[in-house]
């Protein structure tokens, strides 16, 4: 073979090796896939104005894609967004991140907590009782056969201990009777005014609900405060008349009453509330010159008018919106249907019409054994409660058929506050 063969065929054989070169593909590289996702925090609660960060961590380090998708379960709870959580609503939901590759998946619990306070159902007991006047010495203020000291007291201290209101609003409550009262039934503060107004010597307008020197022996409307809840903030009376600031007889009748009204803390909800103690004129005080007269009206247009004023309700017509909690009740000497009542009813509800459990039972007895004739004369009402059971005291089983004239009526609230 000549030099000029032996360089041809050099020459082929490079070609060939640079052409099947040229054709190999080039190994691709390899890809690491993910092998495992976790986020940080597992568990996060979000007040609805707050955001929050969830971090996730996802391994190998050196993973070909480390791509994480982000969503949430409940996008009503809270929404997320490159690992930023946003409240919507309180509740519960999931943030989940997922990889891109693979999809695996790790989650944070998320709770949302409304940044408003929350409320609470606070239960309270009211009752409104004439305990009947009764226990002067002398008998004159006794009604025979229903004595308070030798038939009554005993059974009508059963019963409130038996009941145990967290209120109770008393009328025609006389010195006496208080006395008996303080002395055997603990755990209440006791805080009363005499419908005369006729204060003790010595003492001031103000210190006339702590009744110290019990020298007016006459009827009082009386509001007693279970300790452990409550607080006395403030308290007045005004008079059922036409002149309600001071002691005066009301419409022209023989009859002199009052409400005993309260602004109350609540300690443990620390929200206060009203209490109005009222005892109507009895519509058979009549006039002296026209013995017909109307005097519930008159009796509910001023204790209505009062409230407004002491509440500072600007309402004119109607219950309006005013918050605040107030209770009224007391003997008001007529039906909650009369025509008379409408100022009344018109302002307020009446717990009986609406409580979940209720009790259409009468309430004024008379001390007469005939059911027939008992009517419906003492009441509770409302705003801004919810009545659940509304009971009236008529059962036997306290020592006497009658604790007074008037049975015991009470009701079980609940304040949501």
């Amino acid at each position: 073979m000549t030099l000029r063969s032996i360089s041809h065929l050099v020459s082929v054989c490079l070609m060939a090796g640079l052409i099947h070169s040229c054709g190999e593909k080039v190994p691709a590289q390899t890809q690491i896939h993910v092998q495992s996702i976790t986020v940080s925090p597992t568990e996060l609660t979000l007040q609805d104005q707050t955001k929050g960060t969830v971090t996730a961590t996802v391994l190998p380090e050196n993973a070909t894609d480390k791509t994480v998708l982000w969503s949430s379960a409940n996008t009503g709870v809270a929404t997320v967004e490159n690992g930023i959580v946003t409240p919507v609503a309180p509740g519960t939901t999931d943030i989940i991140a997922k990889t891109a590759d693979l999809g695996l998946v790790s989650k944070c619990k998320v709770t949302v907590t409304s940044s408003a306070p929350q409320e609470k159902a606070w239960p309270l007991r009211l009752m409104t009782f004439n305990i009947l006047q009764g226990g002067k010495a002398d008998g004159s203020t006794d009604t025979a056969g229903h004595e308070w000291d030798a038939v009554r007291k005993t059974p009508c201290l059963n019963m409130l201990k038996e009941i145990n209101p967290d209120i109770i609003l008393l009328q025609e409550c006389r010195r006496e009777q208080l006395k008996f009262l303080k002395a055997n039934l603990a755990g209440y503060n006791y805080f009363s005014y005499a419908k005369d107004g006729v204060l003790a010597s010595g003492y001031s307008d103000g210190d006339a609900t702590n009744d110290a020197s019990f020298k007016n022996g006459g009827q009082r409307n009386v509001i007693l405060l279970r300790s452990s809840m409550f607080e006395m903030k403030e308290w007045g009376r005004f008079w059922l008349s036409e002149n309600p600031s001071a002691p005066s007889k009301g419409f022209g009748t023989s009859g002199q009453k009052i409400t005993l009204w309260m602004k109350v803390r609540h300690l443990a909800g620390g929200f206060d509330f009203y209490l109005f103690n009222t005892h109507f004129i009895p519509q058979s005080y009549g006039n002296a010159v026209t013995p017909v007269v109307d005097v519930i009206t008159p009796c509910a247009e001023v204790n209505v008018k009062q409230m407004k004023q002491i509440l500072g309700d600007k309402t004119v017509s109607g219950k309006g919106n005013d918050p605040t909690i107030v209770f009224f009740a007391g003997d008001l000497n007529s039906s909650n249907t009369s025509a008379r009542m409408a100022s009344v009813n018109d302002y307020l509800y009446r717990a009986g019409d609406l409580a979940e459990k209720k009790d259409e039972s009468k309430t004024f007895n008379g001390f007469r054994a005939d059911r027939s004739t008992w009517t419906l004369i003492d009441h509770i009402y409302y705003k801004n409660a919810v009545p659940k059971v509304y009971k009236v005291v008529n059962e036997e089983t306290y020592g006497t058929q009658f604790l007074s004239d008037h049975f015991p009526v009470y009701c079980d609230f609940e304040i949501n506050r």
